[in-house]
């Protein structure tokens, strides 16, 4: 993914995906990809609700009280032969007062773009994607859609074991590490989670990681804190609540498709239309909580939320969501 941003011509791109993904890691490397790159001006910009205006003054060395023609104005003069990049973290509120206001600066960024300026990278979730997929929208063809996942297993064994070695603490067995591996979903994240924890939990002249402390490092209270948050992946209540069962109706299973889950809703005559049903299980996926095969069925990412999920009361739960239609 880095490759295909770094190895071309500046561009457009729009980065999805859930939290603690690595979307910030991914925009940090790129900054720093640009760092002495004298052709480049690279801005690292980290929104809170939506407030680009006021951290573009700032950046731009503009006063707190210019107009917002002021803003885009600066923004828009570069010098010859040099280009301005702007990696935009948590976009989606921006994203959502922009679609409500009919996309004023997004329009404006947009020319940017095609005059060679500026070029933006936006770093978000399920706003920035139901944007993207909006055919009213000016960000649908405002650049190329990136979405981030799992880390490649190559990458999560270096993440598992160097750092150890810098320690000289080794694993017992190459087992252990792909244990790790599969436990986690190669979620980097929940890789140096359970590192730290192991790390945490060991004897002073212990230097060999066994079963016992791998089995520590994935059921730690931290990794629960970790995989939970998903039960509100959107601001539409309603939608949310589809997510969540969604999740209390499969989980036991592990596998499904759209049909069994159209079959279920029926059944207990629950009103669920398509699209939505559809829109649901895209969010989960971009949260990297399940995942689609070329043949429509649906498994889950990470085995540990799985696990977590399945010691709880589901039909209490699932009852809480759809009230006593659930026997």
């Amino acid at each position: 993914m880095l490759a295909r941003i770094l190895n071309r011509d500046l561009a457009n791109y729009l980065v999805i995906g859930g939290r603690q993904l690595g979307k910030s890691s991914f925009l940090k490397k790129i900054e720093r990809y640009y760092e002495n790159n004298t052709k480049v001006q690279c801005y690292y910009l980290t929104l809170f609700g939506n407030n680009l205006l006021d951290i573009l003054k700032k950046e731009l060395g503009l006063a707190e009280k210019v107009s917002q023609s002021t803003v885009l104005e600066k923004l828009g003069n570069v010098e010859f032969g040099k280009s301005r990049l702007l990696l935009i973290d948590e976009a989606d509120q921006f994203i959502r007062d922009e679609m409500a206001n009919n996309f004023p600066l997004l329009s404006f960024f947009r020319g940017l773009s095609e005059l060679g300026n500026c070029h933006f990278i936006f770093v978000g979730f399920w706003d920035l994607y139901d944007a993207a997929i909006n055919y009213q929208s000016p960000i649908r063809n405002f650049g190329q859609s990136i979405q981030i996942g799992k880390l490649e297993a190559d990458a999560c064994k270096k993440l598992a074991t160097e750092p150890m070695k810098i320690l000289d603490i080794y694993y017992q067995s190459e087992d252990l590490v792909e244990q790790i591996l599969i436990a986690t979903g190669q979620r980097a994240n929940l890789i140096a989670i359970t590192c730290n924890e192991m790390l945490g939990k060991l004897k002073n002249d212990q230097n060999v990681l066994k079963q016992e402390n791998v089995t520590d490092g994935l059921q730690c209270e931290t990794m629960e804190i970790a995989l939970s948050g998903w039960t509100k992946l959107t601001d539409d209540d309603e939608a949310s609540r589809l997510d969540r069962i969604i999740i209390y109706v499969t989980v036991k299973k592990g596998k499904f498709n759209k049909k069994s889950l159209i079959k279920f809703f029926n059944k207990h005559n629950y009103t669920c239309c398509v699209p939505e049903l559809e829109k649901s299980l895209k969010r989960l996926e971009l949260a990297y909580i399940i995942q689609r095969d070329n043949k429509g069925i649906y498994t889950y990412c990470v085995p540990l939320f799985r696990k977590q999920l399945l010691e709880e009361d589901l039909i209490t739960l699932l009852k809480q969501e759809m009230g006593n239609q659930v026997r």
